[in-house]
């Protein structure tokens, strides 16, 4: 590359406060030329050197012990600083790329000049970059020039990329402004097209601060959900991953619970987490939130991609809004915001105690079978054989169990000799011209035929079958195996599947409030994403005392065809009962708690 032919041979470069809303424009157009990488490196460097009037500019590369010099732009004056200006700027550049941080130096030959080195890391985990840069700071604050340059290294990085993220720089940094907070956080959702972005934040380590989240003005930090929105940023700071869940390609990146918590407690189905880390060692955390489902892959990874580019951005704009906040606003502005917050009490005020709202009890739900169907023992007998225990699914008619029929096939074959014998004294008898005997012998023959086809009948109904299609609730036989039953005796409890009865328990105070008819919406802990709908059929008329509370039951059949819900679940329960206003949704309780306090004190 040219060096740039210096005007004087003092060190009299001065620095000019950076414009970052010029800087993201030139930087898009520099990442879209259609030019070879090398090419685009060299325009970056050009960009540098002009930006911050520098008087020159080293782009090296580290890939374990190796430093490499990727490409350079310096004057003919700061050659004359030192002697060996490459070696000296090299060994900079291999310290701060060794401590991960950005390092203001000056130069051993000229104290007036500082070389500020800036690393950033590449995309394969064993390189590292950094972008040394040589100016006359003055007066000048370091910081600013710092998060502007590290900014143009992690461009430089992105130069050899086949895939370069302009469209989503482009999104977030408008070329004709430098975005607020908010306005980051809006095109961000809108690129991404999410529901919900988080942005937290943190200047020295440690658990980062919540301080922007879709469609809220200020984020209440002492929520459950606030503290697992920090927890979340702070994992993905920590750990230095993509954090998605649920998983989505294999090695991209690494499901988080505390993640999967938060999408579960926003009412989402997917998310991400992503930590941005400045070489000045401040920290932006991002959460995006999607509530229907997709591949997100793509655009995680051009978040990812294009993470060394946003860090410095978002970091300076959130760092720069705080301490601003922290200093206080304009009276002007003052009075703005009391108006505006007059005019937004009074709207909040209204739809409080005015707005109508969907009242809903939100009673517990267990499954129970509409009917219970029992296989008893129809004569004594010993078990033979076992086929069913609780929890198998059955078929009309499907096998259960078998009878030992040993003791039938001895008592039969007694029968038949028996029978045999009375035939013959039958015979006897009418040769003898013994009419009574005969009678009473032929009596005798017909008793053991009777019970002969008793036990014939029973022979044939060895085999205990299902009576219906179901579960089998209770009937652990296998262990009884070869042991007696009585008759009368309940082998088996078979529940059918399809309805099921769902019955919901609601509280004693809250029955004023049930009606037979009412839209009901359920959700068992089993599926956590399937809902199923219905209307109350029936309301218990009294209460039952149930695991120290007493509640009242409603009850309703839902369609189980494909056989999902199971006796015995458990989940919650949502019954639209009628609509009311925010106040009185939110206090009608309390207010009756404290009533009947008083009513008990006086």
């Amino acid at each position: 590359m040219q060096s740039p032919s210096p005007s004087t041979e003092s060190p009299t470069i001065r620095i000019e406060p950076p414009d970052p809303a010029k800087l993201a424009e030139q930087i898009c157009a520099i990442l879209t030329d259609e030019t070879d990488p090398g090419k685009r490196l060299e325009l970056l460097l050009h960009h540098t050197v002009g930006l911050v009037n520098a008087a020159g500019a080293y782009f090296f590369k580290m890939q374990g012990e190796q430093l490499e010099t990727l490409g350079r732009l310096v004057s003919k004056q700061a050659l004359d600083w030192s002697n060996d200006l490459a070696s000296e700027c090299g060994d900079l550049a291999r310290v701060a790329m060794e401590q991960r941080r950005a390092s203001l130096t000056p130069l051993q030959a000229n104290d007036a000049v500082s070389v500020i080195s800036c690393p950033v890391p590449g995309v394969k985990e064993e390189e590292y970059f950094c972008l040394g840069v040589l100016a006359v700071l003055g007066d000048h604050a370091a910081e600013p020039y710092l998060i502007v340059l590290q900014l143009l290294a992690a461009t430089m990085v992105q130069t050899g990329s086949p895939a370069v993220p302009s469209d989503l720089l482009r999104s977030i940094i408008p070329a004709d402004r430098f975005p607020d907070t908010q306005g980051l956080g809006t095109a961000l959702r809108k690129w991404a097209a999410c529901d919900i972005v988080a942005i937290g934040f943190s200047e020295r380590g440690g658990m980062p601060k919540l301080v922007h989240i879709s469609d809220v003005v200020s984020p209440d930090l002492k929520t459950h959900r606030s503290r697992l929105y920090q927890k979340v940023m702070h994992e993905a700071l920590d750990r230095e991953e993509v954090l998605v869940w649920p998983q989505q390609t294999e090695g991209l990146q690494e499901s988080s619970l505390l993640l999967r918590e938060l999408v579960q407690d926003t009412s989402m189905q997917q998310g991400c987490a992503v930590g941005l880390k400045t070489a000045g060692g401040g920290m932006v955390a991002l959460i995006l939130l999607w509530g229907g489902t997709g591949d997100r892959s793509g655009s995680i990874k051009e978040l990812q991609g294009c993470s060394g580019l946003l860090a410095p951005l978002f970091y300076q704009t959130l760092r720069d809004e705080q301490r601003t906040g922290a200093k206080g606003a304009p009276s002007s502005s003052s009075i703005v915001k009391k108006v505006v917050g007059i005019c937004a009490a009074a709207l909040f005020c209204g739809w409080f105690f005015f707005y109508p709202m969907d009242f809903n009890l939100h009673p517990e739900a267990q499954i129970k079978p509409v009917q219970l169907r029992y296989v008893v023992a129809k004569f004594d007998g010993l078990i033979d054989e076992v086929f069913a225990e609780p929890g198998d699914q059955v078929k009309s008619g499907s096998e259960l169990a078998s009878l030992d029929e040993r003791e039938i096939a001895l008592e039969l074959s007694s029968l038949e000799a028996d029978s045999v014998k009375a035939l013959k004294m039958r015979d006897n008898h009418h040769v003898r011209g013994e009419v009574a005997a005969a009678q009473i012998a032929q009596l005798e023959y017909q008793r053991l035929q009777e019970r002969a086809s008793l036990l014939t009948m029973r022979q044939s109904q060895l085999e205990i079958k299902s009576p219906t299609d179901g579960i089998v609730l209770s009937g652990d036989l296998k262990r009884r195996k070869g042991g007696p039953v009585s008759r009368g005796q309940v082998l088996f409890e078979i529940a059918p599947l399809d309805p099921v009865l769902v019955e919901l328990g609601v509280a004693d105070e809250d029955i004023g409030h049930l009606r037979e008819g009412q839209e009901v919406t359920v959700r068992f802990d089993g599926f956590p994403g399937r809902s199923w709908h219905g209307q109350v059929e029936k309301i218990a008329p009294a209460s039952k005392l149930i695991e120290g509370k007493n509640l009242f039951t409603a009850a309703f059949e839902l369609d189980n065809s494909d056989n999902a819900l199971q006796p015995g679940m458990r989940g919650d329960g949502s019954i639209h009962a009628g609509k009311r206003s925010p106040a009185w949704i939110y206090f009608h309780k309390p207010v009756q708690s404290l009533t009947r306090l008083l009513r008990s004190l006086f």
